[in-house]
């Protein structure tokens, strides 16, 4: 029972719009026109041929990660979170940018505006993790920019008079009405939500909002899974067969690299046969080279790097990994002194689940493609999975008088929050990982290979 002067807020989360795109497709049920352009998913593919000729020409894709199954999509890849976030990401909204610049292609402007819009509603927006301190919160701005390029076509769609004006015609031209109205539900409901918040809860910005969600990335691959088992039509009546048919064929396929027991890998640290990690680190230890009485240098045996773990050859993973290691520091309150002898093996572990989480992800995004991410990348990307929520604004220093803006920087951060910390810095490519403890004590982590050793600390 709601009282009169009590206010409810519906929340129906949305985690884009690269369905409602899809269906603008040749064979689809849309035809969206703005402008008096008519636009849609063939731009998408329009991208993806290039990327292609890109490929074939031996040069480095412009879109990372873009593949044909996210593209010509079926039963499996429609309920997949990696299509979209790629769809929705600067890097295909740069390349469709610079594609509408090219003759007979003005139409790909709406294309990039709308997917624009998508990284602003979401991305940048619902998605992002991020504090909402007040009204004037950039998170809010970003919902507010994007949803005004929806607000404007919807509007300029009411007011045009199409050459074939009936309603099944006007129908095709904008999104279904289903889904505008859920966008509408979404937008102006959390918007709503935080205006009431802000003017009766916390006026004077003593409490923050910042827009989670749980991540749903296991659960919609089941389904999608199932869906394509069932042929596209998954039911209460066809999920039982769905099921069976589904368990049957992975008995049947075994992946020996993957799934059960892929914890339980044998991890090669000196070219010879090991156990897995926790176990390999009983007969690995890693000495403490002391260069001062305060600073001492870790370093990892050759095979432990990101470039080399597990016989691999090559990694631009630092970016991940420095990211990854953050969330192990907190998880696993990784503690610091300068009386080790040697490396806890808590800080081994970490180190190289870090690096094998790290290059895991890379090499799912990217492939082969050498991509240089910044933090912002990393959490757009895989925020969630890496357990981060938002990152602070980006701090940019020399090496001028000793890195003094640094340090300086690095005793403000102490002071002012008295509890850990963890940054990432980057500079000429290369990503490495800092905790800085609240009692001052300092750590760089770095996952690439050196001349005399691998990983270091």
């Amino acid at each position: 029972m709601v009282e009169n002067d009590d206010s409810v807020f519906l929340f129906l989360q949305l985690k884009n719009m690269i369905a409602a795109l899809y269906s603008s497709r040749q064979q689809g049920t849309k035809e969206f026109t703005k402008d008096n352009q008519q636009f849609g998913w063939k731009t998408v593919e329009t991208v993806f041929g290039q990327e292609m000729e890109r490929a074939e020409n031996g040069l480095s894709r412009n879109v990372p990660g873009l593949k044909y199954a996210f593209v010509y999509r079926d039963n499996w890849t429609r309920l997949n979170v990696w299509p979209a976030k790629i769809m929705q990401q600067r890097f295909m909204i740069a390349t469709i940018q610079d594609l509408a610049r090219e003759p007979n292609q003005e139409a790909s402007g709406q294309s990039a505006a709308y997917l624009d819009a998508c990284n602003l509603l979401f991305e940048q927006g619902l998605l992002s993790r991020r504090r909402i301190n007040n009204r004037d919160s950039p998170v809010l701005a970003n919902i507010r920019r994007g949803m005004s390029f929806f607000e404007e076509w919807a509007a300029a769609h009411d007011d045009t008079v199409y050459a074939d004006n009936s309603k099944k015609a006007r129908q095709k031209k904008f999104l279904a009405w289903q889904t505008w109205d859920l966008l509408c539900l979404v937008v102006n409901g959390f918007l709503s939500f935080c205006d009431l918040f802000f003017n009766n809860v916390a006026p004077n910005g003593k409490y923050f909002i910042s827009p989670l969600r749980i991540n749903g990335s296991a659960i919609e691959s089941i389904y999608s899974i199932l869906k394509f088992s069932s042929g596209g039509n998954l039911s209460a009546l066809s999920y039982g067969p769905s099921l069976g048919k589904l368990i049957t064929s992975k008995d049947m396929k075994q992946n020996k690299n993957s799934e059960k027991g892929y914890r339980d890998v044998v991890l090669n640290i000196n070219g010879t046969a090991a156990a897995n990690v926790a176990c390999s680190r009983s007969d690995l230890v890693i000495p403490c080279q002391r260069l001062s009485n305060c600073l001492c240098i870790f370093a990892f045996p050759a095979s432990i790097s990101q470039s080399t773990i597990g016989d691999r050859f090559g990694s631009n993973a630092c970016t991940l990994i420095a990211v990854k290691f953050g969330a192990y520091c907190f998880q696993s309150k990784l503690d610091l002194s300068l009386l080790w002898d040697q490396l806890p093996d808590v800080w081994f572990i970490s180190f190289v689940n870090a690096i094998c989480d790290g290059n895991e992800v890379y090499d799912e995004l990217y492939n082969d493609t050498a991509v240089y991410l910044d933090v912002e990348d990393v959490v757009n990307a895989v925020g969630d999975l890496f357990n981060v929520e938002s990152a602070d604004r980006i701090f940019a220093f020399t090496n001028a008088n000793e890195f003094q803006d640094f340090v300086d920087h690095i005793n403000g951060v102490i002071q002012a929050t008295h509890t850990d910390n963890y940054g990432v810095m980057i500079s000429q490519n290369m990503t490495v990982g800092v905790l800085v403890k609240s009692n001052g004590l300092c750590a760089i982590i770095d996952s690439h290979q050196h001349v005399n050793s691998s990983g270091v600390a």
